[in-house]
């Protein structure tokens, strides 16, 4: 797809989700998680 036709179906607020690879998404300050890591390791106790 090219990034004119990207940038104007999401100009439109149309979903443009199918067209986003998830599979490489990172929430920024965090590290990549793994399938070996449980949410309980990275909890922090306060």
């Amino acid at each position: 797809m090219q990034a004119e036709v990207f940038d104007e179906e999401f100009d439109r607020g149309e979903d443009i989700t199918s067209m986003l690879d998830m599979a490489k998404t990172q929430r920024p300050g965090h590290a990549a998680a793994t399938t070996s890591q449980s949410r309980s390791s990275s909890a922090r106790v306060l």
